[in-house]
């Protein structure tokens, strides 16, 4: 999975952070997404998460926001999502590698996948 991720962000500098609009998506999720959601942002080139919104605490039950990283995601995806999620994942870079350098960061990636929650159940 490591490499695919690099593959994305092989034209990224680690000098420039990519500029996110972070209220204008927050309202367009809450205008367009249905039930609770949360929301995160990975940084490529070193493979973690730079940001995550507070609402994962309720979505997932868990107590940080830090507790929230990749290998929480690997680690608590329901088995029967795994392999549907590294397909995507393959789909994904597949996509970007395509793309111009200059276009990579203009474009967000959407998952529907199942986490195992704090109490042990999927959401």
């Amino acid at each position: 999975m490591k490499k695919t991720w690099h593959q994305i962000a092989r034209y990224h500098d680690g000098n420039t952070p990519p500029s996110f609009e972070l209220e204008v998506y927050k309202k367009l999720l809450n205008i367009f997404h249905i039930g609770d959601f949360y929301y995160y942002i990975v940084n490529l080139p070193h493979i973690e998460i730079e940001f995550v919104s507070d609402s994962v605490k309720n979505v997932l039950g868990i107590s940080c926001t830090t507790d929230f990283n990749v290998d929480y995601i690997l680690t608590n995806i329901h088995p029967d999502d795994l392999n549907r999620f590294m397909m995507y994942e393959q789909q994904v870079t597949a996509f970007f590698n395509a793309l111009p350098p200059d276009k990579v960061l203009k474009y967000k990636v959407s998952y529907d996948y199942r986490l195992r929650c704090a109490d042990g159940s999927y959401k």
